[in-house]
């Protein structure tokens, strides 16, 4: 049921409001496009760029579930304690991804910020990374559900797999959108209506998952959502 979270965490945070509408602006960024009509004649070079940013973001996230893990392993006589806060942090989380809930210092950015944009498929890595570092407000609040379930992982092998899942919920869109960028430009309108659902369904998960951990009924909720799984 974690991986299974992590990657609809993923997914939906790629799909909210603040991160969708900038797509185009984010390829061409990545792919070191001059301009949104050059992206059919540079789609191969897109791609290979798409690919190595997403492995940057990915090196972040599996880092931050490693250093979680160890983390973890130094509270373990906590863990009660911990699982409590840690689910009361997810709620106040799903409250603000769902608009119910203001919390300013949420909204800012906190990371690496490049004036200039790094050359080859080195930079897109390199970008990658500073967008993993950026914890802005699309990410920040799934992302952070995704590592406190590292945080109870017992090693440190198993901790940084939650992340790559999350990883991968972000990243398939945004490998997708390279793909068939051609297409993405003409129905980018209609796809933009799902960001205001993405975030609603995001803010619950989190709430769920939250009341969970807190109430105790985490385990007993991962057993009966694991049969879910069987059909995706």
């Amino acid at each position: 049921m974690n991986l299974f979270y992590s990657f609809l965490a993923g997914l939906f945070s790629f799909f909210s409001p603040c991160l969708l509408p900038l797509l185009p602006s984010y390829l061409v960024y990545i792919g070191n496009i001059s301009s949104f009509s050059t992206f059919q004649s540079e789609k191969k070079s897109l791609i290979y760029h798409t690919l190595f940013f997403i492995a940057g973001f990915s090196s972040v996230f599996a880092s931050f579930g490693a250093l979680g893990s160890l983390i973890g392993k130094l509270l373990i006589g906590y863990k009660t304690y911990i699982l409590i806060i840690g689910g009361t942090v997810l709620v106040i989380f799903g409250l603000f991804t769902m608009g119910l809930l203001n919390l300013p210092f949420l909204v800012r950015q906190i990371g690496i910020d490049l004036k200039e944009r790094p050359q080859g498929l080195a930079g897109s890595f390199l970008v990658g990374i500073t967008f993993g570092l950026g914890w802005s407000p699309c990410i920040g609040p799934a992302l952070s559900s995704v590592l406190f379930l590292s945080l109870t992982s017992e090693k440190t092998s198993e901790a940084v797999i939650p992340p790559l899942f999350y990883s991968l919920g972000l990243g398939v869109p945004f490998f997708v959108s390279a793909l068939l960028v051609d297409v993405l430009l003409k129905h980018f309108a209609k796809i933009g209506t799902f960001a205001k659902y993405g975030k609603l369904i995001l803010g619950f998960l989190l709430i769920v998952i939250g009341v969970a951990l807190i109430t105790g009924h985490y385990v007993e909720l991962t057993l009966r959502l694991s049969k879910l799984q069987r059909f995706f």
